[in-house]
């Protein structure tokens, strides 16, 4: 049996420029730094692409590039911001795993339904991750009548699943080890290597008869901004588990490439990794919260929600009846803009404009 660890760090930040200059003006919240996109790489994504490992005597014994040792996925906001301003921490980001960023796709919040994993598809992505607690049944490839309700965190995690789509075509997907993708993110596990190690080789289970995959999934900033120098706590263990050779580092799509899934899986729509509820924290009063602050509520989300909603059909009617007058294809011209926003540039221009 072969045992196979994967880390995979979710590293996102919203766009903060001001749009009329598109330039990100004096965050002073952010202070020292200019702004958070600045502070935030200062105290993790840099450090993450260039992490200490240091030996008894706190001197330095080697420099590695965490992002070439585990799985990832970077919004295209904060890329895009890192593209101008930190090209160096970009052009290591990028060289670290184009494998994964060209099979799997990450969902934001992990949310996800039916729908959403049918365009997946369609678009050639071939796996996605989510939580745990996300998972409602499965079965064995080939018993379709046998399914178990996993319903909970019950779900094994250590292994790839195959979802069925109403479309006829399936895509794989990973669970994360919801217990231990908690405690790097909420509890201390970063601030010793050695602990993050031996944390991640508890997982694993002789009793299993297949090679086992122990992953977690955490926001990215957790390895040096939510927890500081979780970059060198992140780097040791990653460390550790290349010079022990108890198990091996890998990334979803290798796992997968050589690990077909044997078990299929239905997974609760409208759910996601952050709200228990589902998808509520983005349109209810769903009741999540800290406990630091006792006096809040979010009452304001519906009507916030709903006015949004509003907002939107009523510029969807403007926006054809009046766009129509310019365009050959007035949706077909809004999907095709994203390549302006991409880039720029004048060429880039002139041919969207000849386009549609």
């Amino acid at each position: 049996m072969t045992r196979y660890i994967c880390i995979h760090g979710h590293f996102y930040q919203p766009p903060r420029e001001n749009p009329c200059l598109e330039e990100i003006e004096l965050q002073e919240s952010a202070y020292t730094y200019h702004d958070w996109n600045e502070r935030i790489t200062s105290e993790c994504y840099a450090p993450n692409a260039a992490s200490r490992i240091l030996d008894e005597e706190n001197r330095i014994t080697d420099i590695i590039n965490n992002y070439a040792k585990i799985s990832f996925d970077f919004g295209p906001t904060l890329l895009s911001w890192m593209e101008r301003q930190r090209p160096n921490v970009y052009q290591a980001i990028l060289e670290a795993d184009r494998l994964s960023m060209e099979e799997g796709m990450w969902l934001p919040e992990a949310a996800v339904d039916i729908e959403t994993l049918e365009v997946l598809v369609n678009l050639g992505i071939k796996f996605t991750v989510i939580a745990q607690r996300q998972a409602k049944r499965t079965s064995k490839t080939g018993e379709p009548s046998k399914w178990q309700d996993v319903s909970g965190e019950k779900i094994d995690p250590t292994m790839a699943y195959r979802c069925m789509l109403p479309s006829g075509r399936n895509i794989n997907i990973f669970f994360s080890d919801g217990p231990i993708s908690k405690e790097i993110s909420f509890g201390g596990l970063l601030d010793n290597g050695e602990s993050f190690y031996k944390k991640l080789v508890s997982a694993f289970n002789d009793r299993r008869n297949w090679d086992q995959l122990v992953n977690i999934i955490t926001d990215g900033e957790t390895f040096g901004h939510h927890h500081r120098f979780g970059d060198m706590g992140l780097a040791y263990c990653l460390h550790l588990i290349e010079t022990n050779k108890f198990a091996k580092l890998t990334n979803y799509a290798e796992y997968l490439e050589d690990h077909p899934p044997t078990q299929v899986v239905e997974v609760y729509e409208n759910s996601s990794w952050s709200c228990i509820h589902g998808i509520e924290r983005w349109k209810d009063d769903c009741g999540c919260n800290s406990g630091g602050h006792p006096t809040w509520t979010q009452a304001w989300r519906k009507p916030l929600r709903n006015a949004l909603d509003m907002l939107r059909d009523k510029l969807s009617y403007l926006y054809s009846n009046e766009s129509s007058r310019y365009f050959k294809d007035p949706w077909n011209a809004r999907n095709g803009y994203i390549n302006i926003i991409l880039d720029r540039s004048g060429k880039n221009v002139e041919a969207f404009l000849e386009e549609h």
